[in-house]
């Protein structure tokens, strides 16, 4: 039996809560952009119970965090407009 489609109605706060959301996944794409250029090439990945870097790697790798973010917070989004789907 297919789920019912209930349409979602948001509330002003949902409104800003959203728009929230988008901002700061702006910003942290701001945040990498305009701190990468100040980076040296190689930074530290890791750090052990003593908080010393035991692991390295490209700065690069900076970019993962914001895209991860970016496309949890685009999923749970589109996701939130059709509650039917993971009900």
């Amino acid at each position: 039996m297919p789920q019912p489609k209930i349409p979602v109605r948001l509330t002003k706060l949902d409104r800003i809560i959203e728009w929230a959301g988008w901002v700061l996944v702006l910003t942290s794409w701001i945040l990498t952009l305009k701190s990468y250029q100040h980076l040296p090439e190689t930074i530290a990945t890791h750090f052990d119970m003593n908080g010393q870097p035991d692991d390295y790697g490209s700065k690069k790798n900076l970019f993962i965090l914001p895209t991860i973010g970016m496309l949890l917070y685009a999923g749970l989004f589109i996701l939130s407009r059709k509650p039917h789907l993971f009900n």
